[in-house]
């Protein structure tokens, strides 16, 4: 409960921003974002974050439980053990929290007979533009 509570103060003054197809964020959200990709959520900064551009960033993901989550990192991408609705993300003390959409893009599926799909028109519902 206090760990909700630190959370909402801290994210108080932050507005809710669209980060990806997928995910909202509040908090530090400049420079990254999130999406999930092959069942699994995906960290995506814009650089590859640093200490003082000498060291590894101190990161902690957590998820709504506020238990760790396991993940992989190669370069400025963080592969998440699993997909998630809601985790957390503190990198070097700055607290960013993501949400999944409820409705993510839809995108027309493409019929498996590639004639049939000739002069199809391919939409998409942008639903939040």
């Amino acid at each position: 409960m206090v760990a909700a509570i630190l959370l909402m103060l801290g994210c108080a003054g932050h507005a809710t921003k669209y980060v990806s197809q997928d995910y909202t964020a509040t908090g530090a959200t400049s420079g990254v974002s999130a999406y999930v990709y092959a069942n699994h959520t995906v960290i995506e900064f814009d650089k590859e974050p640093s200490l003082a551009w000498l060291a590894p960033p101190i990161i902690s993901i957590t998820d709504e439980d506020n238990r760790a989550v396991s993940y992989e990192r190669v370069g400025r991408f963080y592969r998440l053990n699993r997909r998630y609705d809601y985790f957390k993300l503190l990198v070097n003390g700055r607290l960013t929290a993501f949400f999944a959409h409820n409705n993510p893009i839809p995108t027309t599926p493409i019929k498996q007979n590639p004639s049939a799909n000739l002069g199809q028109k391919i939409t998409r519902d942008l639903g939040i533009f």
